[in-house]
């Protein structure tokens, strides 16, 4: 547990100076903050550092900003004098995070957290903050000091991992291993809820022809436009990835739990009607892409994602073998 910080000698000038910058003094925003500092030591020290830094009174009212902190933020000194630190959050900052801050502050501890924060144009970086609480002798806050740093591009840089980790690179789509876990919540939810699920495992059954024929870069056109009109025509609720080669797998959540069927069909009608038209590339090209799937029901026919997948693929096995002569071009696993 971090405890506050005894106010020293440099800080204890810094407040009423301050306060008469925020009251209008007539000397300039800087000036009037670091008057009274042991040779301008330790103002010289904050004006230096890259990281931003803020010191507001007990109240949480600024009375000095560093020079890193206005070109974080956009804000002049003079801006910032006086205001509440919150004139940094926005609408997507986070509410938990908040609360932890305020939790801090109330008993006197250090924060270290990050958070998103807003610049003065209204755009967004997500900021490393840790705030220290300053204590007089008797232990009472007096002030809070801040060391804020822009992280943006290391968050963004994480959240591209995260994406690659997760996501087929030539269709965008998750992956097998993000199916895997959206699968088990999905599940999770539909046991809570009462409702059925399921699970569709869907093959392009030409895809190797159009492959040897026109190449790979045709094939990676043909998955991308696969996977934009499924994305199109299902429902918010449903989620669709690749599993590899021309394998993808849907799972169809929330669905009646007497007659699950009635939901996934309407849902399956668009995708046959989105997935017979013609694919257009460049050169004039047009190419037709037949589908199959296989379907598995939860619970009816399994109630994890190993058992799905598995029933699903035996569909799907099932409905091929008779691709010249079925009816239907998706079959729902027996004995549901």
């Amino acid at each position: 547990m971090v405890r506050p910080h005894r106010l020293n000698p440099e800080m204890k000038s810094m407040n009423p100076n301050a306060t008469s910058a925020v009251d209008g003094g007539g000397a300039s925003v800087r000036q009037t903050q670091t008057a009274g500092l042991p040779d301008g030591l330790f103002a010289s020290a904050l004006e230096a550092v890259s990281e931003g830094s803020l010191i507001t009174n007990a109240e949480r009212r600024i009375i000095y900003a560093n020079r890193a902190i206005t070109e974080i933020t956009g804000y002049s000194a003079d801006e910032m004098m006086g205001k509440n630190c919150a004139l940094l959050q926005g609408p997507e900052t986070d509410a938990v995070t908040i609360q932890l801050m305020r939790d801090s502050f109330e008993s006197g501890e250090t924060f270290r957290g990050e958070i998103l924060n807003y610049r003065k144009d209204g755009s967004p970086f997500w900021n490393s903050l840790t705030v220290t609480p300053i204590a007089d002798a008797s232990g009472t806050t007096t002030h809070f000091v801040s060391v804020q740093r822009d992280i943006s591009p290391l968050i963004e840089l994480q959240e591209q991992l995260r994406f690659q980790a997760t996501h087929d690179p030539v269709t965008g789509l998750p992956n097998r291993t993000a199916l895997a876990a959206h699968l088990a919540e999905a599940l999770a939810r539909g046991s809570r809820a009462g409702t059925a699920l399921a699970v569709g495992m869907i093959d392009l059954d030409d895809f190797k022809r159009i492959n040897d024929t026109y190449g790979h870069p045709v094939g990676d056109a043909v998955l991308r436009e696969f996977a934009q009109r499924t994305r199109a025509c299902i429902r918010s609720v449903d989620v669709v990835g690749r599993i590899g080669g021309d394998e993808f797998l849907a799972v169809f959540e929330g669905l009646d739990a007497t007659q699950p069927l009635d939901d996934l069909r309407a849902v399956i009608d668009r995708l046959h009607e989105a997935h017979s038209q013609p694919i257009s590339l460049d050169g004039g090209v047009e190419l037709s892409m037949p589908l199959s799937m296989g379907v598995a029901l939860a619970p009816a026919h399994g109630t994890t994602g190993v058992e799905l997948f598995r029933i699903a693929d035996e569909a799907l096995y099932s409905v091929k073998s008779r691709k010249g002569t079925r009816s239907e071009w998706w079959e729902v696993a027996a004995d549901a």
